[in-house]
């Protein structure tokens, strides 16, 4: 979501007084108290952390401020969500199968699903098309060997594709996904058409 469209939604809540844009480049909200500070040089910065923040764990400690004032435990120590279970429970589920793994990403409704792909090394998946889907592979890690079946059904080499490069399987194209090597494998793949669900895998 671009970041006035964020500015105005928060602006829009009757407890908010002012939004600022800060930078965030090092994972923190240091530059929003000099941002404040600079805006307010007089006033009393109160900086308020979660139940699961701590002085230990919050980079912003290190800011030089005598009139900041680090405040603990707002909402209580029990709290019923954080963004960060909120994000691991994004991360899940992850399907674990005997080649590496995947997760789901993204689905709309039947018709797209993007999925995050990991090939451990030395491994492979089965030779397979599908009826009702074309799919997009994007190689973000590692090199991905792509195998499929020449017209006597014995098993050629297509291709190998390589970080930040591409390979399209289009539908009842019988194709093979392998790892050679010995790295792990990482891809995205983004399947697209009538069905995009598991059970649309013939396997030779």
């Amino acid at each position: 979501m671009p970041w006035s469209e964020r500015a105005e939604i928060l602006a829009s809540m009757r407890m908010v007084d002012e939004v600022i844009e800060f930078d965030d480049w090092d994972g923190s909200a240091k530059h929003a108290i000099v941002t404040v500070r600079s805006k307010y040089p007089t006033a009393e910065i109160i900086f308020a952390n979660g139940g699961d923040r701590t002085q230990e764990n919050i980079p912003e400690m290190t800011v030089v401020d005598d009139q900041l004032e680090f405040c603990f435990g707002i909402g209580g120590a029990n709290k019923k969500n954080s963004s960060s279970w909120i994000l691991e429970d994004w991360k899940a589920p992850t399907t674990h199968r005997d080649w590496g793994h995947y997760r789901v990403l993204y689905t709309h409704d039947v018709t797209v699903k993007v999925k995050e792909l990991v090939v451990d090394p030395r491994q492979r998946l089965s030779m397979q098309r599908h009826q009702y889907r074309t799919e997009l592979w994007f190689v973000v890690d590692g090199i991905a060997t792509v195998f499929s079946l020449d017209e006597n059904g014995k098993i050629t080499h297509q291709c190998d594709c390589g970080q930040n490069n591409n390979v399209l399987i289009r539908r009842n194209q019988w194709h093979q996904l392998a790892n050679l090597t010995d790295q792990p494998l990482k891809l995205v793949e983004i399947q697209y058409g009538e069905q995009c669900v598991e059970e649309d895998i013939d396997r030779q």
